[in-house]
This record gives structure tokens, C-alpha cells and sequence, in this order.
């Protein structure tokens, strides 16, 4: 078995080889299958499986991967900098200092 199909069997069974902190990698007793037919020892499972990249920008989540497309899904949170208080402080900053040129 070629490690693209042990990566697509294994992501059939709905683990995400490409997330160190899915139960594949943490959990000693996570139950899947394996065409060698043997359990991978869990440190072992990262040696062989993780790539030791990251899919998504930082602060995202990756969702999925589609191997077949060599696509991620990545959930990331958005900021609204419009209603932020660094904002606001700037603009009270701002009506202050055309406050006292008005009044010069």
C-alpha cells in the first residue's frame, strides 16, 4: 500500500492526518483499520502520517481536507475592526483636536 492510499484510507475512516490533536494521534486505544493489519504505535502514527504543515492561516480551524482536489477547509473567526475601542478612542481623539482648532 503507497502512503497516498494509506493517507486516503485513513481519512475515509474520518481522521484528519493533517490535525496532531485528532484522536488518531492522542488516543492509544483509537480504533482503526490498517491493510498491515498491526497497530501503529501512537508516536509512531505522527512519524508516518502527520506532515508537519498547517493547511489554514493561524487562529483557523481546518474543517476537511479533499485529497482527490488538494484543497483544505479552514474555519476562520472574522474581526470586525469597525467596532473596535482602539477605534473609538481614536475618533474621540480626533473630535478633541478639532474641538481646540475650532475654538483657536
Amino acid at each position: 500500500m503507497s502512503n497516498y492510499d494509506a493517507i486516503l484510507s485513513l481519512m475515509k475512516q474520518g481522521i484528519n492526518i493533517f490535525n496532531s490533536t485528532d484522536e488518531f494521534y492522542t488516543n492509544l486505544c483509537y480504533d482503526y483499520i490498517y491493510d498491515t493489519k498491526k497497530d501503529i504505535a501512537l508516536h509512531d502514527r505522527l512519524k508516518l502520517f502527520y506532515s508537519n504543515i498547517s493547511l489554514c492561516d493561524s487562529g483557523c480551524t481546518q474543517t476537511s481536507v479533499d485529497l482527490e482536489n488538494f484543497t483544505a477547509h479552514c474555519e476562520c473567526q472574522f474581526n470586525d475592526f469597525s467596532n473596535n475601542d482602539i477605534k473609538n478612542e481614536e475618533k474621540a481623539e480626533n473630535e478633541n483636536i478639532l474641538l481646540k482648532l475650532f475654538y483657536l
